[in-house]
């Protein structure tokens, strides 16, 4: 008995892009960019806005020779039009600000309900998590972990990348400075928005 096979199509190998070259760093380059208003959604899956934070990308890449001690903290926003500044939140103060507006919606929601329906509604039972027009709460906490700025030793050639949590306000302004480990001395850097 013969099997007859049909033959397979024939298939074009992968078509790969040339690889575009690594972007040349020149000096320490350090970039901010603050996430406003409804941005914050396609990177945290929540208006992080309404809840009054303010996610702020930065790059910190060191084309240098030299190795910098780099910690996140050391960044600080400088308020529009004033000399106040502003200190990044603590991870569980951001979330904290998430849960508590999206509480707000959830309460807010329940009394209408309730009203509406002439009945009162057990407010302790109100999931602070629970998905509304905020956004999905549950991954845009674990979100804001996860992609937290870390710092440490910033080698030659070496990047951080990552996100800082500031409250919602008008800034114009970045200082971040970094130790310079071979000589001790603090270097600065200003970004301007």
């Amino acid at each position: 008995e013969v099997l007859a096979v049909s033959p397979s199509p024939q298939t074009s190998p992968p078509v790969r892009k040339p690889a575009r070259p690594a972007e040349k760093v020149v000096g320490v380059v350090v970039r901010l960019e603050p996430l406003r208003g409804f941005a914050s959604v396609l990177d945290f899956e929540a208006d992080l806005s309404r809840a009054g934070i303010l996610p702020v990308k930065v790059i910190v890449a060191n084309g240098t020779g030299r190795s910098y001690e780099f910690d996140p903290r050391d960044i600080v926003l400088r308020r529009a039009g004033s000399r106040r500044r502003a200190h990044t939140l603590p991870v569980s103060a951001a979330q904290r600000m998430l849960e508590d507006a999206n509480r707000e919606i959830l309460l807010a929601a329940a009394r209408e309900a309730g009203a509406a329906d002439g009945v009162e509604v057990d407010m302790s039972a109100i999931d602070p998590m629970a998905p509304t027009e905020l956004g999905d709460i549950r991954t845009a906490a674990r979100i804001i972990r996860e992609r937290l700025l870390r710092g440490g030793l910033l080698r030659a050639a070496g990047r951080f990348e990552g996100y800082l949590y500031f409250e919602v306000a008008e800034y114009d302004r970045a200082r971040i400075t970094m130790i310079d480990t071979a000589t001790g001395e603090t270097e600065g850097f200003i970004v301007e928005f």
